[in-house]
């Protein structure tokens, strides 16, 4: 229905309601016409206009769209006071249905009872913001900083210390989490990894005066390796000592062309062993010492060590330390895919390998049917290999296939090592044995063969460094003493690999079979400290195998800013691709907003952002990459409608975390769908839940609740992470339990977060509020130099002829004759007089 609404033309809608006589000769700027309405048919025409959106009357305060134009022509509503915000509850569906009887096309919505379709009438009214029960206020406290994070270095540190599974503070955002975790281990003299999102966020941390000097920073190989061109990296400013960008790296392999012979071997040879085997092997630095590498030789003299996500999977690095994670973790996943043409290639690899193991037939045979089931269907109801089983235990049913995994990426290595190309890339046995076992082959074998090592680039076993000995490869870990030939690919203790499988469009229009994978809960830390305050417990029990203890989540103070949320949409990424007219209803406000804050920070989805234009005050993040971030010297926020995350991408994202395909865990995955989400005006979902906003009205007392979109289960939780979490995250960029001054936060969406609301209103009524000053001094009868005076000027500020000719740098005469011309149209007032008994001057509201 609403888009049945918003595809009318406003100029139609007015010829059928308030309009008396349209006035063509009027001056109006392009798509507008003016018009002598219904309740003027004497007026001269000018005041009331209407374009593609919306009527307006320039001369007064009424303006809305087509039902508020339904609603003066049927007396229901005043011209003088009409808004959409007034058009609510029963009056708006008598406005629709004003407009079907003046014939304009309007699907008819039929209300069930139980909510269900049936045969001639299978849709629903949409659901509509409706008042409620006044939520429960959460009481807020001013913040004592020094006092809440001495908490946090002692006692909170105490229980994190103790605990036998992951903490979460849940804080919120500004507390200081970060670096009152680094205090409080260092107090103890404690052995620390701090993980976090990016390698910028980690040096930010390691210059931080509040926290020890003696950080090592486990940097990538692309980095820089010098203090100096560090520095201008993470700031993202050019490095003053190579103005030429050649700044020395980690590993100056990666200082090399894309193009260059030996950086290529390197990337190949990467994906079958990793980085630093393949590193080893190629010997880029001719035998000098590599700083890349040697850095992790550094870890046993370094207590304390910054890094990011990736790096808590290394033994060296959690061994024996506290692990923080700074923000949300990342699910550190894997993907591996495959072509129909990869796929047959993997299977003339695997014949080629073997003609006496059968098995490795069978793969090959499996590995072309997969290639045509991805082509038909989503390869999921192909006949799984039939595996001849050395023994019936799964541990050596998992060896028969880990070994064909391992032969398979040692025949590739081989390869590439000799200076040849890999006939198919690495991984794509993984999604062969992956798929495997969604076709049904015995899904915990599979998942034991892929929980085990891929390649022998170090010990299958213990990941040690491999010699030769009388022609078979031993461990040089004495503790280890794995030998080949004598001992299995899979140590005793393999825990099989969690993983997905599913299929995708390649950007060239492939058809590619995926399989990915996460972490087994063994390659992760047992107990790490996450520091998020929009922290997803499940999730996080979901990776690291417990469920946390919360801290912090009942924590609620006083922030300086003041919300205003519209109402009437959540405005997804998808909104704003097939409405033009929406990028410009929201390109006003922008243009508004940049003219108005001093710096504004504005966040969309990634995709959306470049449909906007901001002027160079303006501060731009796009969701998903701004956590950790701080912007307090913004002065206001403006979240450009909300995020929404790939639904098929979460699920697979909670099923790994559930345990995949090989594990159950009894996480509940879900996924139902409840939301008034229609296709066609079809009701596709389950109808949706109302959640109350943190608001209620000052007249009224009463609260506002919203339908909203929400999934069952972990799926749900995700959905949660993803988008309302996302807002929240973006709102605390500037820091609002701390700033001394108040922030103006605007939610152009309907989506309902936790935030507190002040006020809330609908998109139009921004829009028109926004056009509003522009357009009102614009039409203005005075000198140009007087416009942009009153548009220079804060409305909350008072000031006297001297100030304005401080201000707009011309003479005492022009000031006079600007303020004369202002007053003479009521812009300006006198409101009192200096001790000189200097006219004290404001901007009439």
């Amino acid at each position: 229905m609403f888009a049945a609404l918003n595809r009318l033309d406003a100029q139609d809608v007015a010829e059928n309601t308030i309009v008396h006589q349209w006035n063509d000769s009027a001056s109006t700027t392009d798509g507008k016409r003016a018009f002598k309405p219904t309740w003027g048919p004497n007026s001269n025409g000018t005041a009331n206009y209407a374009d593609q959106n919306i009527w307006n009357d320039t001369g007064g305060s009424g303006y809305g769209g087509p039902v508020v134009m339904a609603l003066i022509e049927m007396g229901e509503m005043d011209h003088e006071t009409a808004s959409p915000r007034r058009a609510n509850g029963s009056l708006w569906w008598n406005g629709v249905e004003r407009l079907r009887e003046l014939g304009f096309n309007i699907p008819q919505y039929v209300d069930f009872a139980d909510g269900g379709n049936d045969s001639e009438n299978n849709t629903n009214p949409i659901p509509q913001p409706r008042s409620s029960e006044p939520p429960e206020l959460k009481e807020r406290v001013p913040f004592d900083g020094d006092t809440e994070r001495g908490k946090l270095e002692d006692e909170e540190y105490e229980t994190f210390i103790e605990s036998s599974r992951p903490v979460v503070w849940s804080h919120p955002c500004g507390w200081g989490k970060t670096v009152s975790g680094v205090r409080g281990g260092d107090k103890r003299d404690r052995q620390m990894a701090m993980a976090f999102p990016t390698h910028k966020k980690a040096h930010e941390s390691i210059v931080d005066p509040n926290t020890p000097n003696d950080i090592l920073h486990l940097k990538g190989k692309g980095w820089p390796k010098d203090s100096t061109c560090l520095n201008a990296a993470a700031n993202d400013r050019q490095c003053p000592e190579h103005s030429d960008g050649q700044c020395p790296l980690m590993c100056s392999l990666f200082e090399r062309g894309q193009n260059d012979p030996l950086r290529q071997q390197f990337e190949q040879l990467k994906e079958v062993v990793g980085p630093i085997s393949a590193h080893y092997h190629i010997d880029p630095h001719d035998g000098e010492k590599c700083e890349w590498l040697e850095q992790y030789d550094q870890l046993d003299s370094h207590d304390m060590v910054a890094c990011v996500h990736e790096h808590q999977t290394l033994n060296k690095v959690r061994d024996e330390r506290d692990i923080l994670i700074d923000e949300s973790t990342r699910l550190l996943k894997t993907k591996h895919h495959a072509c129909g043409e990869e796929l047959r290639n993997a299977a003339d690899v695997l014949e080629g390998i073997s003609s006496v193991d059968r098995n490795y037939d069978e793969l090959a045979t499996f590995a072309r049917r997969l290639a045509e089931g991805i082509r038909t269907g989503d390869g999921k109801n192909v006949d799984p290999p039939s595996i001849e089983w050395a023994s019936r235990t799964d541990i050596a049913k998992a060896e028969t296939l880990a070994s064909i995994r391992i032969q398979c990426n040692e025949y590739l290595r081989d390869r590439v090592e000799k200076g040849g190309d890999p006939p198919v890339k690495p991984g794509v046995i993984d999604v062969i044995i992956g798929f495997a076992a969604s076709c049904g082959l015995d899904s915990k074998v599979c998942g034991k063969a892929l929980g085990g090592a891929s390649n022998l680039s170090g010990c299958p076993w213990c990941s040690s460094r491999l010699a030769t000995e009388n022609d078979r490869r031993v461990c040089e870990n004495d503790d280890c003493g794995w030998t080949e030939g004598t001992d299995t690919y899979l140590s005793p203790d393999v825990t099989s690999e969690r993983f997905v499988t599913h299929k995708q469009t390649s950007p060239s229009g492939r058809s590619e079979a995926v399989v990915t994978t996460i972490p087994n809960v063994s390659e992760l830390p047992d107990r790490p400290l996450l520091l998020d305050a929009t922290a997803t417990p499940k999730k996080v029990e979901g990776l690291y195998g417990r469920e946390p203890t919360v801290i912090g989540d009942d924590h609620n103070v006083e922030m300086n800013m003041e919300v205003t949320q519209i109402t009437n949409g959540a405005y997804h990424g998808s909104s704003f691709t097939h409405s033009n007219t929406l990028v410009d209803r929201f390109q006003t406000i922008i243009d508004w907003a940049c003219h108005e804050y001093d710096r504004p920070l504005f966040a969309a989805k990634e995709d959306v952002l470049p449909q906007f234009e901001f002027a160079d005050n303006a501060v731009t993040e796009h969701y998903g990459a701004l956590r950790g971030l701080n912007y307090d010297e913004c002065d206001a926020v403006f979240a450009l409608g909300a995020p929404h995350w790939d639904i098929p991408s979460l699920k697979r994202d909670a099923e790994l975390l559930s345990g995949g395909v090989a594990i159950d865990n009894d996480i509940e995955v879900g996924g139902i769908e409840y939301s008034p989400r229609r296709d066609n005006g079809e009701l596709v979902a389950n109808p949706p839940n109302y959640r109350r906003l943190q608001y209620v009205d000052e007249e009224t007392d009463d609260g506002l609740e919203m339908p909203v979109k929400e999934f069952s289960g972990l799926v749900g939780e995700l959905f949660y992470e993803k988008r309302e979490n996302e807002i929240e995250q973006f709102v605390h960029r500037t820091r609002p339990i701390t700033s001394d001054t108040t922030i103006d936060v605007y939610l152009l969406t309907n989506v309902v977060t936790d935030l507190p609301v002040d006020e809330v209103t609908e998109l139009d009524t921004l829009v028109e509020q926004a056009k509003g000053r522009s357009r009102d001094i614009a039409q203005l009868d005075v000198p140009d130099g007087a416009k942009n005076l009153i548009e220079s000027l804060d409305g909350d500020e008072t000031f006297t002829r001297n100030d304005l000719v401080d201000h707009a740098n011309v003479t005492k005469q022009t000031i006079s004759n600007w303020v004369s011309s202002l007053m003479d149209e009521k812009v300006i007032e006198p409101t009192g007089e200096t001790k000189r008994r200097s006219e004290v001057l404001t901007v009439v509201n």
